[in-house]
């Protein structure tokens, strides 16, 4: 068994979440599990593979230390390689991993229709979206009450109209 030994610090992209931390909060480890399962990968191509669900790049001081207890708990193993003049550590699931996402089947599954809602709305043109929020977060405070009232009135019709939308296409399905 290999040995966990650091990480180099990487710098951060601006963040920009597509999946809210609330979801994610107690899946990292079956993420990082799931991801592993078709292929083994290197920790740079897990953490870009991450931030393709999770709308920003993790950092190394959170993947490395969750790989390192998915390794010493037998669930991964990691192999050691030479690439291009540098040693590259491959994460590779194990049978025991394997049978961990048998075991959590039902999450694995929840997991698997989050990530494909991400993708499907990673299609969408979500520019004014981001654009309202960002200007509804700089701007709330300083409205007046009559302001903040019409404000949170559109945000309650908008959730509104989006949930009997999702009743109405449900139907159809």
């Amino acid at each position: 068994m290999s040995r966990y030994i650091g990480s180099i610090g990487m710098p951060r992209k601006k963040r920009e979440v597509i999946m809210p931390a609330d979801a994610m909060r107690g899946k990292f480890r079956l993420l990082l599990l799931y991801l592993l399962k078709d292929s083994p990968k290197h920790g740079y191509l897990l953490m870009k593979k991450l931030s393709e669900f999770i709308g920003h790049t993790p950092s190394p001081g959170t993947v490395y230390p969750a790989l390192r207890d998915l390794l010493m708990e037998g669930l991964i193993e990691v192999r050691v390689r030479a690439s291009g003049g540098r040693v590259v550590k491959e994460y590779t699931i194990t049978e025991d991993g394997l049978k961990y996402l048998e075991e959590h089947s039902d999450e694995v599954r929840k997991l698997a229709r989050m990530l494909a809602a991400v993708e499907i709305l990673k299609k969408a043109d979500l520019d004014t979206m981001k654009k309202a929020f960002r200007e509804l977060l700089e701007v709330l405070p300083d409205l007046d009450e009559e302001g903040q009232a019409r404000v949170l009135n559109v945000l309650k019709e908008c959730g509104e109209k989006l949930i009997k939308t999702l009743e109405e296409v449900r139907k159809h399905d």
